[in-house]
């Protein structure tokens, strides 16, 4: 369950509302203004992510579909819109940080089981964790191929 708080409206009892179980801020944004609550502007991101750390938590992007759901497209999400959302999201869930990606094309990808999957030998992983082991570096070829 996801819990929220809007940050603008307490902004000096912070880590009390983390402390009270709140795990979202809300639609916090450097860019539009709390249309809800328009006399009280969002904090500057900075600083709620200081205060958030200051907490004990990270303040992290997300998508406007929550993690939890995001892990179970096809029972929540209309199958058209599945490769976008995986393409805007990290392995946790939360907003990329960054466009690059293991796969060329993220076109179709559809996940097979929520469990983990049995590892798999192979030769070639052995021979990429080897080198990584001997400190050796390793090209960005190299490292997809965990992926």
């Amino acid at each position: 369950m996801s819990i929220q708080a809007p940050p603008n409206l307490n902004p000096d009892n912070l880590n009390l509302l983390v402390d009270a179980g709140i795990n979202d801020w809300g639609g916090v944004s450097p860019v539009t203004p709390d249309y809800v609550n328009p006399e009280a502007p969002w904090p500057h991101l900075i600083d709620l992510e200081k205060q958030t750390y200051l907490s004990g938590k990270n303040l992290s992007p997300r998508l406007t579909i929550y993690p939890s759901y995001l892990n179970d497209l096809t029972t929540w999400v209309d199958e058209k819109l599945h490769s976008r959302i995986l393409k805007l999201s990290d392995s946790t869930g939360f907003a990329r940080d960054t466009e690059w990606t293991p796969v060329e094309k993220i076109q179709n990808l559809r996940f097979k089981s929520q469990s983990i999957i049995p590892l798999r030998h192979s030769s070639q992983l052995k021979t990429i964790v080897d080198l990584a082991l001997q400190n050796k570096g390793l090209k960005e070829e190299q490292i997809v191929k965990f992926f």
